[in-house]
């Protein structure tokens, strides 16, 4: 899936500046659920994890459609705070019926007491060609999956998806996937959600302000109940040229919140006191990229050259940071890592090339080596690259596209142990093109 770079980040910054003015120069009303219909379809370039202001913040008012269901799931809310209106509970529809790959159920039929790490979340299209008509489906690890809704757009990497797997965000409308409820998230005027909180029922998201030509300039950091209004703020100051945070990382027992901003990573109390800001070396600018443990993230940090960028381990709590991976100077191939995580046989990290794919590899005592898939799911620098979704223990989720453009898109489940693929919706199981995907726990707290 070769894309020009430069063309790629051209598309993303006029989808974002599109959404975000949508979002922050009107008073957005709820809108009814639209009808079943077909729309031309959001490719897959949203889905890159590239600039990481363009994902977090497109705020459009995207609507999908759910179809009815049963009402599942029982839920617990006793991490809400005070003036968070209590979850009623609801009646569990669980099974110890696996579903195999290639069999589909519906909505009613979801074994909501399985759903957790290894499943996704995947728009799949009857076809390449704008237009062709897409489903959402809830995809377990073998590869089973469960019809859920008549989407009016591609799954994107801005949607998020609520810790508990129940709910989905898209722009500033919910989605209940057990009951096929729909509701409108009414946040003050200039605000966008990038998150919900650890708990699920509430939302992270950034106050933005505006110059004069309309373009968003996040400067605040937001907790919002689950009704939209504003429980708490953050103060940030933001990186030089625009870069800055992502979706924050919070403890569920609401102690600790952490962002990256101008500092470094500044770590809050749940109160919305600074608690300490932690420099990491002499970067531009950090994002935080995903939880090493349950107090620590990992950070990583980007700089002009090559040997400036990093991957750092920082305690929420207090202590030093750790430097876990550096980028060596001259690696022209790997000119920053996005992220690092542990499998059974080590240390894994996802790195991005000065020219644009995101590629694996894999740390240890000699050094940092190039993961090589046969299947070449994830492809050496100058080759395409797939599209990387997620990670849950020793296996990857990605995107993979299969033969030239138009390329029809596979959704794979790849072990980054023993380098076996298996194909769980796309070409070689149902045909068609997958055409976005959500992979449960991203920022869950382990």
């Amino acid at each position: 899936m070769s894309r020009d770079h430069s063309e790629l980040e051209a598309r993303l910054s006029a989808a974002y500046e599109a959404r975000v003015q949508l979002v922050t120069r009107e008073s957005l009303s709820p809108v009814p659920p639209a009808a079943e219909t077909s729309i031309p379809l959001q490719r897959h370039e949203n889905n890159r994890k590239r600039n990481p202001w363009v994902a977090p913040l497109l705020a459009a008012a995207a609507v999908l459609v759910v179809v009815a269901g049963v009402v599942v799931v029982s839920v617990s809310n006793r991490h809400h705070h005070s003036h968070t209106p209590p979850i009623a509970p609801r009646t569990l529809h669980t099974s110890n019926v696996v579903l195999q790959r290639g069999q589909e159920q519906t909505l009613a039929d979801i074994p909501w007491n399985q759903v957790g790490p290894g499943w996704t979340l995947a728009t799949w299209a009857t076809s390449t060609k704008d237009g062709a008509p897409q489903t959402l489906y809830l995809v377990n690890p073998s590869g089973g999956r469960y019809k859920l809704v008549s989407p009016a757009k591609a799954v994107d990497y801005s949607d998020i998806w609520s810790p508990d797997g129940q709910r989905y965000l898209s722009g500033l409308n919910e989605f209940d996937l057990t009951t096929g409820v729909y509701r409108h998230i009414a946040i003050p005027k200039n605000s966008s959600i990038v998150s919900y909180t650890p708990t699920g029922y509430g939302f992270f998201g950034y106050k933005n302000k505006l110059d004069k030509l309309g373009n968003a300039t996040p400067i605040a950091l937001e907790r919002f109940a689950p009704d939209g209004s504003v429980e708490t703020t953050y103060p940030i100051t933001l990186p030089p040229q625009g870069y800055g945070p992502r979706a924050p990382l919070a403890t569920t027992d609401g102690k600790w919140v952490a962002v990256a901003d101008k500092r470094g990573i500044a770590v809050f109390h749940g109160n919305g006191k600074l608690a300490r800001t932690v420099t990491l070396g002499s970067p531009e600018w950090c994002t935080l990229a995903s939880w090493w443990d349950k107090t620590t993230v990992v950070a990583s940090c980007y700089g002009p050259t090559a040997s400036s960028a990093g991957l750092w381990l920082v305690p929420l709590t207090g202590g030093a940071p750790s430097l876990l991976a550096r980028v060596k100077p001259g690696d022209e191939r790997d000119f920053s890592y996005d992220d690092a995580w542990r499998d059974s046989a080590g240390l894994v990290g996802l790195a991005q090339s000065g020219c644009g794919p995101d590629h694996f590899v894999r740390f240890n005592s000699a050094g940092m080596t190039t993961i090589e898939y046969p299947d070449r799911s994830v492809t050496k620098y100058g080759h395409s690259a797939s599209i990387f979704a997620g990670h849950d223990g020793d296996y990857l989720t990605v995107l993979n596209p299969v033969g030239c453009a138009p390329q029809p898109t596979a959704l794979l489940r790849t072990s980054s142990v023993t380098l076996h693929s298996v194909v769980l919706l796309g070409p070689g199981v149902n045909g068609g093109d997958v055409t976005g995907v959500k992979v449960f726990g991203a920022d869950r707290e382990p």
